[in-house]
């Protein structure tokens, strides 16, 4: 009578190892780039969510706000705005420390990085209404959003690259909806 063997031999147990180490190699790099296109998409929201805030805040309180972005460092806020949480705190938002260091941030205010709401909520650039706004949010590869900022009414719109692109060729033509 022969003895079954139940145990794994050294070469089967490097066989299940080479395998996991080849799955773990091609799974880790499309994990970290889905933890950026996460990353990316959040901090969008979060910037549409606050602009929104500092006009709601224009609206509520009835004085002028200011939504200002500093691009050197990646931040963004309001000198004359509260966190909504944190009483007595400016808001003050760095996008690299708050969700990925390699994000980049980008604003374009009719050609300035600061966009002012008057008591109505809507949108100025100094005394005159702001044309074209948007802040962009870019991470190392092609990874961007944009939130677009309607001119006069303020509301926020945030957009893919792809559904920008779209919206620019449409514009460009003419068209639009």
């Amino acid at each position: 009578m022969r003895l079954r063997r139940s145990a794994m031999t050294l070469l089967e147990v490097t066989i299940v190892m080479l395998i996991l180490a080849l799955l773990a190699s091609v799974a880790v790099p499309r994990f970290s780039d889905t933890m950026r296109a996460t990353q990316v998409r959040a901090a969008a929201i979060q910037v549409a969510a606050h602009i929104d805030y500092v006009r709601r805040i224009a609206i509520n309180q009835s004085h002028l706000t200011v939504f200002l972005c500093n691009e050197e460092r990646d931040q963004y806020g309001s000198p004359n705005v509260d966190f909504p949480n944190r009483i007595g705190t400016r808001l003050l938002v760095n996008v690299q420390e708050t969700f990925d260091p390699s994000l980049q941030l980008v604003a374009d205010f009719d050609g300035t990085d600061g966009v002012w709401f008057d008591i109505e909520g809507v949108p100025r650039v100094g005394a005159a209404l702001m044309q074209d706004g948007s802040v962009t949010i870019t991470a190392p590869g092609s990874m961007t959003y944009h939130v677009m900022v309607a001119a006069g009414t303020g509301k926020t719109t945030i957009m893919s690259q792809r559904e920008w692109l779209v919206a620019q060729s449409d514009q460009a033509q003419g068209g639009g909806s």
